[in-house]
């Protein structure tokens, strides 16, 4: 875990801040898989408190009609979803996981929305840190297994090879000494046959 990225953020009274998860903001582009969290802290020890909303895109696009048209008192529907919809925060941390193929957003809300959600009458000063977690994608990590599958199964059959070489080298070694040592016992024995020829 290392820290990617920290600023201050000042969000004016009735206005928001959209965190994009998708953007390079909150993730590196390279050869890895993004997991993380996302800290948002308060500034400053006042009385501000905030609402946090988790989004996907039809979820965003809900929740800035009601914000263009300062529509307050109309429902959204991850409101009344808790995993969703987090009211009256001092501070929140952010577990997250990029997935390219759906938009993800962090929208932080100094507005009348919900109208029983938190509204400070000032400026709201908040600290967001992100910090990140990698490690090899699957792709890339089924890839160096298998490369390192193969280098080692290349391995064994040399090694293999050279264990049947050393056996029949050892074998023709073998029936070379042995055929010495016949034709050693021979020339003994014929030796042996002339000298007692001779005596006679």
């Amino acid at each position: 875990m290392y820290v990617l990225n920290s600023k201050e953020l000042q969000i004016p009274m009735g206005k928001f801040h959209l965190i994009d998860l998708n953007q390079t903001q909150s993730k590196q582009k390279s050869q890895i898989q993004h997991q993380g969290q996302i800290l948002i802290r308060k500034s400053y020890h006042d009385s501000a408190l905030f609402d946090l909303f988790l989004l996907d895109q039809f979820g965003l696009q809900c929740y800035l009609s009601i914000y263009y048209n300062s529509s307050w008192e109309q429902p959204c529907f991850f409101q009344y979803n808790i995993s969703q919809t987090k009211l009256q925060l001092i501070n929140y941390t952010y577990q997250y996981e990029i997935d390219s193929t759906i938009q993800q957003y962090i929208v932080i809300d100094n507005t009348y929305f919900p109208l029983e959600g938190a509204y400070y009458d000032d400026d709201l000063y908040l600290n967001i840190e992100y910090q990140q977690t990698v490690q090899p994608i699957p792709t890339y990590y089924s890839y160096t297994i298998k490369i390192g599958i193969v280098l080692v199964g290349v391995l064994v059959c040399f090694l293999l090879w050279c264990i049947l070489l050393l056996v029949k080298y050892k074998k023709e070694l073998k029936s070379q000494n042995e055929k010495l040592k016949s034709q050693k016992e021979q020339q003994e024995v014929q030796t042996k046959a002339k000298k007692k020829f001779r005596r006679f």
